[in-house]
């Protein structure tokens, strides 16, 4: 049983990483002129983090997958930086997955699609450069990630999140809630 607990954890935190790391580079390769959508402003992550407000807006940028019909065929990174200029800390994320394109009052939870992952699952990484996640096998029921679609037009997307995030060690850390976003996609 321990095996299979050290297993688990050596496989979130493989998660972890590769999201984090793929995460920087999105945001690192994205157009930081000021004709940019991405770079106005005009699109931004907020939520609570333990009650406390944060706003990314500094860089952001929306990701669409579309593998074709059947499990996890849709998929949607959401990224936001608080600064442009330092896509290393004060980042959030979202990772949504679905097996039919993504519309209005969709609601995505971290509940495990089959062989794929979890529906919904969040990432932030704060000031200190300190991932946290929501995404893992262990804890799922625990991050209690909840996120509703409240509008698709054309290449945006909006909608509202909550849930916990967890570290690396895989102990509770932060509880975000009054999330919402409203992003560009690709």
């Amino acid at each position: 049983m321990t095996k299979t607990i050290d297993m688990k954890k050596m496989i979130t935190s493989w998660l972890i990483i590769v999201f984090t790391v793929g995460a920087f580079i999105f945001l690192s390769a994205c157009s930081k002129s000021k004709d940019s959508p991405s770079a106005s402003g005009k699109y931004y992550i907020r939520c609570k983090v333990d009650g406390k407000e944060r706003v990314f807006d500094g860089m952001t940028l929306g990701k669409t997958t579309d593998a074709g019909p059947g499990f996890a065929a849709y998929e949607l990174n959401l990224t936001a930086s608080k600064d442009a200029q330092n896509v290393g800390e004060n980042n959030f994320g979202l990772v949504l997955s679905s097996s039919t394109p993504f519309k209005e009052g969709q609601v995505l939870t971290q509940q495990m699609i089959e062989g794929y992952g979890s529906q919904a699952s969040m990432v932030y990484i704060d000031e200190l450069g300190s991932t946290y996640i929501s995404l893992n096998d262990i804890l799922a029921d625990d991050a209690d990630v909840k996120v509703t679609i409240t509008q698709v037009a054309g290449k945006e997307i909006s909608g509202t999140f909550s849930g916990i995030l967890f570290s690396s060690l895989l102990e509770y850390a932060h509880t975000i809630t009054e999330g919402s976003f409203y992003l560009k996609t690709e």
